[in-house]
C-alpha cells in the first residue's frame, strides 16, 4: 500500500504494527508528511511482530487494500486510533466505514495475496536487519524509532534540495 506521489523521486518505506504505540504516533507525523509533501510516495509495510491481533489488523488493512485500494489510508489511520487489542467486531466496524463488502472482507482476509505480503515483508525485514517498529526508511536513509515531523520534514527537504 502506498499514499502521495512519487513526483519529488523522494519515497519513504515506513515498516509498522498496529499494536505499537510509537508507530500510533508515527503515523500522525506520516499524515503530516504527506498533507506537507504530496509530493512524497509513503510506501506502507505491516510488520505485524507484537501480537496475534496485530496479524489480524495487519491482514484486515492488506484486505481492505486488496479490495478498495483507495480506501487503505482511512483503514490504516482507523486502526491507528484504535485503543486496545484488534479482534473481527472492530475490524468488520471499521471496513464496514470504509463500505467495503463483509463477506469480501473476511475472504481477503485469509487469502493467499495477504499471507504472502506479509510473509515478504517479514523476509524484507530480516534482510534489512530492522528487528522493530516504527522504522522508516527516507531515502536512502534508515530511521529507527517515532521520529518527530521536524525530523522528517527536514530531510525531505534536505533530498529534493539535492535532487534541484
Amino acid at each position: 500500500p502506498t499514499a502521495g506521489t512519487a513526483a519529488s523521486g523522494i519515497t519513504i518505506v515506513e515498516f509498522f504494527d498496529y499494536n505499537c504505540g510509537y508507530c500510533k504516533r508515527m503515523a500522525n507525523t506520516m499524515k503530516d508528511v504527506l498533507k506537507a509533501h504530496p509530493d512524497v510516495k509513503v510506501v506502507f509495510k505491516e510488520f505485524p511482530i507484537l501480537s496475534e491481533s496485530s496479524q489480524l489488523a495487519a491482514k484486515a488493512a492488506l484486505a481492505i487494500h486488496q479490495l478498495k485500494p483507495a480506501k487503505y489510508l482511512d483503514y490504516h489511520m482507523m486502526l491507528m486510533q484504535h485503543k486496545g487489542a484488534y479482534d473481527m467486531g472492530a475490524l468488520k466496524d471499521y471496513a464496514g466505514q470504509v463500505q467495503v463488502d463483509l463477506n469480501a472482507f473476511q475472504k481477503a482476509m485469509n487469502s493467499e495475496a495477504v499471507l504472502k505480503e506479509i510473509q515478504t515483508v517479514n523476509e524484507l525485514a530480516s534482510a534489512s536487519n530492522i528487528q522493530g517498529t516504527p522504522a522508516i526508511i527516507i531515502g536512502e536513509e534508515f530511521l529507527p524509532g517515532a521520529v518527530p515531523f521536524a525530523e522528517v520534514d527536514k530531510r525531505i527537504k534536505a533530498l529534493k534540495e539535492k535532487k534541484s
